[in-house]
């Protein structure tokens, strides 16, 4: 029997570590922060609302590129590094 190996390549760990920053931002922002507004005016991050996946097959495996919604990538960008 043949096995067939396959490497699959993904930034999750990038989007964890900039929901987790935005999280971070906006239990330490004053109320009046905008950033912290624009948080608030979106509410709760729903994954399969918010994060779209997609895929390609390469030689080298399968990558798998994970991003934020324009809008919640807006907010994103407001927070600051």
């Amino acid at each position: 029997m043949a096995e067939l190996g396959l490497k699959v390549t993904t930034n999750a760990s990038e989007i964890s570590a900039l929901v987790e920053r935005m999280a971070e931002h906006f239990d330490t922002a004053p109320d009046d922060d905008p950033a912290k507004v624009a948080m608030i005016e979106f509410g709760e991050i729903i994954a399969e609302r918010d994060v779209s996946a997609t895929s390609e097959l390469t030689e080298s495996g399968v990558v798998v590129t994970l991003a934020l919604c324009p809008e919640l990538q807006r907010i994103a960008e407001m927070v600051p590094a």
